[in-house]
């Protein structure tokens, strides 16, 4: 995790992020502290980026030196070392979600985090990561056609490869018997036309 993939000079701001603190939560989710842009940005135990928040500024929420981070429970403290001032931020319902799916995934609760991140995907329809915590649930319980949908979505290429080689498995197991009289049907064939083929030649002779 690198924070900002792209970046220009808006606000007076360049380069890459910084990261001055982190802090791992209980469920393995870990927030990283910006300091060039005063932003947060939280990654589960996969490394894949859940949600980014915050910037550089005077406004609420916003921080002229984000120095250290810190959490309570679902609760996070940032420390401004320019105003001496620590800001506390309560997750919303859309982020109470994701950590709810994530902790029910680490649980082995595959079912009900697939439930849960489609409630997250009726909050926010284009988060991608909530189309493969789906999937990802989806595979685990061996829906691996339903599963290769979802990754789809999320243009998640591995996770895809990953589902449809199972299903692959399951159609050729299902499937081996005609695959077999296939095969068989496939290496008689040349035999019998070489086979009719020298019987013409011999009644053409006699």
């Amino acid at each position: 995790p690198i924070g900002e993939l792209f970046w220009g000079t808006a606000g007076g701001y360049s380069g890459p992020s910084k990261f001055s603190d982190i802090t791992v939560l209980d469920n393995e989710v870990y927030v990283a502290l910006d300091k060039t842009r005063g932003r947060m940005f939280a990654y589960d135990d996969q490394g894949r980026n859940l949600w980014a928040f915050g910037g550089s500024g005077n406004m609420a929420g916003f921080f002229r030196s984000a120095a250290s981070i810190e959490h309570a429970g679902y609760e996070l403290m940032v420390l401004d070392s320019v105003e001496g001032s620590v800001t506390i931020f309560e997750p919303t319902e859309y982020g109470r979600l994701i950590y709810q799916a994530t902790e029910q995934y680490q649980r082995g609760e595959y079912r009900a985090s697939a439930d849960t991140w489609q409630r997250v995907l009726q909050l926010n329809g284009n988060f991608e990561l909530a189309y493969i915590g789906v999937g990802r649930a989806l595979l685990r319980e061996e829906n691996y056609k339903e599963a290769m949908r979802y990754f789809k979505l999320a243009n998640d290429e591995v996770n895809y490869s990953k589902a449809f080689q199972e299903q692959r498995k399951i159609w050729v197991e299902e499937n081996i018997g005609w695959i077999f009289v296939i095969l068989a049907a496939a290496l008689a064939l040349p035999l019998l036309i070489g086979r009719i083929k020298k019987v013409r030649e011999e009644l053409r002779e006699a």
